[in-house]
């Protein structure tokens, strides 16, 4: 039986780009669940029913601009042409007294019905070639606390928490 799911990665197909960027944020905020902060569900939503355009600029600035990254990967799971997941790295450079470059994963994800497939851990493999490929040794993420899936996943693959940022999103008092 042959594997229903495609693999595509933006270095070989960059005409895959334009159409993934107008379903992101709706795959994203489908894929948020409760136990997830809501205000970024709330700000995803605002975004994407005011204007996909906004989200179709959004990553387009940081594909044309690479924004701090120096080189970057894209990787999109697709079935039946319909996008499935992503898997968005790259690299930056540290500041510091000896700079170096640092892995990056911006983003991986999953569309829920798709979800314990091996799909996550696939991508995953693919950009930790990448890295391997572009001489990357440290790497680094962000997962939102609420995420417990996404913790348990980053550590079965080797990742530990460096740092907590915390924030803040009421108005301070004087």
């Amino acid at each position: 039986m042959s594997d229903p799911f495609k693999i595509l990665s933006l270095s070989n197909d960059h005409e895959l780009v334009n159409k993934f960027i107008a379903d992101v944020a709706k795959s994203y905020i489908d894929g948020l669940t409760e136990e997830n902060n809501a205000s970024i569900k709330t700000q995803w939503r605002k975004i994407n029913n005011s204007s996909i355009e906004v989200v179709k600029n959004y990553f387009k600035s940081i594909l044309s601009t690479q924004n701090d990254f120096h080189f970057f990967e894209l990787f999109i799971v697709t079935q039946n042409d319909e996008y499935v997941g992503y898997h968005f790295i790259g690299n930056k450079q540290c500041l510091g007294e000896d700079p170096e470059w640092i892995g990056f994963i911006n983003g991986l994800f999953i569309r829920k019905e798709f979800r314990r497939l091996g799909l996550a851990q696939k991508l995953f493999e693919l950009g930790q070639k990448w890295f391997s490929d572009n001489n990357i040794h440290y790497i680094e993420l962000n997962v939102n606390l609420g995420n417990q899936a996404g913790i348990a996943f980053w550590k079965k693959n080797g990742f530990d928490a460096v740092e907590q940022i915390m924030g803040r999103r009421e108005p301070l008092k004087d």
